[in-house]
């Protein structure tokens, strides 16, 4: 969380009070080893975290996100089976793809 929120900071959406919007150009991923560790993390981050604005979402084998629930959000939580097959492979055929600011 801490690591989140440093960049959050230095990227400038906290802490600046002329920021109207959460646009970065890119999303933070959090990848957690397994999807019950996935699921708490969302849960903490969303509590954490929604008072900024910022949408946090899980992707994992449990929860699937369209593209326009996973282009929306702020921070991704996924574990390394589901980000390896959503973004290395799909990536590379141009379905689903976009920049990644900060991986956790």
């Amino acid at each position: 969380m801490l690591t989140i929120v440093s960049h959050l900071k230095r990227v400038g959406l906290i802490g600046n009070q002329n920021q109207d919007t959460l646009e970065t150009g890119g999303k933070i991923v959090y990848i957690a080893p397994m999807k019950a560790l996935a699921q708490e993390v969302v849960e903490k981050f969303s509590s954490k975290l929604k008072p900024l604005g910022m949408v946090v979402r899980e992707l994992t084998g449990d929860m699937q996100l369209t593209r326009a629930a996973a282009e929306a959000a702020n921070i991704l939580v996924t574990t390394p089976e589901k980000w390896d097959g959503t973004y290395k492979l799909r990536c590379l055929y141009g379905s689903v793809c976009f920049p990644i600011a900060l991986s956790c």
